[in-house]
């Protein structure tokens, strides 16, 4: 892991391309595909990110895909843990309050409406790091709350996480939106972002 500091734009667009964002979210999809012809880059849509950070990727795809192989002819079933853990029940903690359960509906509710309107700008719009960012930290709120449904969680952490990311946003949508203030408030997205794991841990 280890702290991932940005240093502009490039930097920025980098890591979403290593996270897997920039094609999800633009390059799989049509709305993206109709944003990339409109910046005149649809032929080429790797052109905007650093040759460097797209030949080390190409490196670890390849790598992986080997250890993939090695470990499927060693093993029956490779993915049998997993399907089992899919199989089994939600653990619930115990009888949850009502209170909490309507807090809790009422969360994922927000959360995903919020997840909904990122995904449309990024799919809509030539690409924009930050909302990219959103579709990233709203994506790892929802699948903590999946993991977490069935506990008697402090959701109280979750909005305070989410005050302090949507804060950022307004406060970046009325910077000048310099390189440095990208810079900033680009860290402190990514790092919410990359937190929400262990929200409560």
């Amino acid at each position: 892991e280890g702290v991932n500091m940005f240093t502009g734009d490039q930097a920025i667009l980098d890591e979403c391309f290593r996270r897997g964002i920039y094609r999800t979210y633009v390059i799989d999809t049509p709305d993206g595909k109709s944003a990339l012809e409109r910046a005149g880059i649809q032929d080429n849509p790797y052109s905007i990110i650093s040759k460097s950070v797209v030949k080390t990727s190409k490196g670890k795809r390849s790598g992986k895909q080997i250890a993939g192989a090695t470990a499927t002819a060693t093993s029956v079933s490779p993915n049998k843990p997993q399907a089992e853990a899919a199989q089994r029940p939600m653990e619930f903690a115990g009888d949850l309050p009502m209170d909490h359960l309507a807090k809790l509906s009422d969360l994922c509710e927000g959360i995903d409406s919020k997840l909904s309107k990122a995904l449309s700008y990024v799919r809509m719009n030539t690409p924009d790091v930050f909302a990219e960012l959103q579709v990233e930290y709203y994506e790892a709120l929802l699948s903590l709350l999946a993991n977490k449904a069935g506990s008697s969680i402090d959701l109280q952490k979750i909005l305070q996480s989410m005050e302090l990311f949507e804060d950022t946003i307004s406060r970046f949508s009325r910077s000048a939106k310099g390189a440095n203030v990208k810079t900033i408030y680009g860290t402190i997205l990514q790092q919410l972002a990359g937190k929400v794991k262990n929200l409560f841990e």
